[in-house]
């Protein structure tokens, strides 16, 4: 997905935001917060283009950012608090949702709900509601996955993973599933590091760094054995707004791609064709 001019403003406040969590960490270099704006939204207007993409933008962003300041993992309380309360939240909601494909698939996707953009509390009440699926392409992917051998699963937020936990579940019980985080910090994703903190990596089968600290997929710096996994799979679940956003502007997935996301932002959603704060399961 190609930038439009609402991007623009959302990746200012993002990059001023991903600086000042950056300098709060560093107190000895906020004498140099005016000039390090001044410099990242620089290259942002320089970079701003019609053939961009908003997540490649912020990707290199926020690689200056921690280049310039040696914060490297900025959103770093935010993901532990999303973390604590996420881990709740699931706990008392998997009940209401039934052990099947359909309803798996909305309790994952509900875990999406968490922006950091918004006040976790407001995230906690999206996530609470039992949500319905704008586009729901389940039938095609069901009968996708009853051929399916190798599935790979894109997490998103740090707090997603106990709702993704019951469908991987479900998928390994039918194919074999490489479940892919981020090797290094990017926003509030979730990493190795975060998962490993948590009790549901030992409940994972397979588990993999992505190889990179990029917003949604950058097949030039992924490792090897997932660009190896992704020519070798049947099947991708990419959940979340950055991978929705890199992987439309690749080719060789179409068929075995479906992104499982909340779209959170009127550019998405429009290139999705629905309203936004819709949830969708759409084949790419």
């Amino acid at each position: 997905m190609l930038v439009n001019q609402e991007c623009l403003p959302c990746l200012r406040t993002l990059t001023l935001r991903t600086l000042d969590l950056s300098l709060a960490q560093k107190p000895r270099l906020a004498h140099k917060k005016a000039a390090l704006q001044k410099i990242l939204l620089a290259h942002l207007n320089r970079e701003f283009r019609p053939d961009k993409v908003p997540a490649v933008l912020f990707t290199a962003i926020n690689r200056m950012i921690k280049q310039h300041t040696g914060v490297s993992n900025a959103f770093k309380q935010r993901k532990n608090a999303e973390i604590r309360s996420s881990r709740e939240i699931a706990r008392t909601m998997r009940p209401a949702y039934k052990h099947t494909l359909n309803e798996l698939l909305r309790f994952s996707v509900s875990g999406n709900s968490l922006d950091f953009f918004k006040q976790l509390d407001h995230s906690g009440r999206e996530m609470r509601r039992r949500i319905r699926f704008t586009i729901n392409n389940r039938r095609e992917f069901q009968k996708k996955l009853a051929k399916a051998r190798r599935i790979i699963f894109f997490a998103d937020n740090a707090g997603e993973v106990f709702f993704d936990l019951p469908l991987l579940r479900f998928l390994e019980t039918r194919a074999e599933v490489l479940y892919v985080v981020k090797s290094g910090p990017i926003q509030n994703d979730l990493t190795l590091r975060d998962l490993k903190k948590t009790a549901c990596f030992a409940q994972i089968a397979r588990v993999s760094g992505s190889g990179n600290d990029a917003v949604g997929i950058e097949l030039a710096t992924i490792n090897p054995a997932l660009s190896k996994a992704l020519r070798n799979c049947d099947l991708i679940i990419a959940k979340g707004m950055g991978y929705y956003e890199t992987f439309s502007e690749l080719s060789g997935f179409e068929g075995k791609l479906f992104h499982l996301l909340m779209a959170k932002c009127a550019p998405v959603a429009e290139s999705l064709g629905v309203a936004r704060n819709s949830y969708v399961f759409i084949r790419r």
